[in-house]
């Protein structure tokens, strides 16, 4: 079964993105695997997360606004993605 690694927006979070494309998921049905993941910069809350997701944070972001760490905030997103397969293929992530 093909599986979608899905990666929110700056200012947003795996639940809201996973809120957001409940229909997708929903028109897919069973035929794909969906995989959420936390960026790990914690941020404000993104273009249009407020007001219907107020209180859905904490919000994250992918990278800093200053860029000023871009090539560590690089190899931390690899390590997130790298992590997230190894769990998927150790299974402790529910299929």
């Amino acid at each position: 079964m093909p599986l979608l690694l899905c990666l929110h927006g700056a200012g947003s979070n795996q639940q809201i993105f996973e809120t957001q494309t409940a229909k997708l998921r929903a028109c897919l049905g069973e035929e794909y695997e969906f995989v959420y993941v936390n960026a790990p910069i914690a941020s404000n809350a993104g273009p249009g997360m407020l007001p219907m997701f107020a209180g859905a944070g904490p919000y994250y972001s992918w990278f800093s606004v200053s860029g000023r760490r871009r090539k560590e905030e690089i190899t931390d997103i690899q390590d997130l993605v790298r992590a997230a397969v190894d769990a998927i293929e150790a299974g402790r992530i529910p299929m």
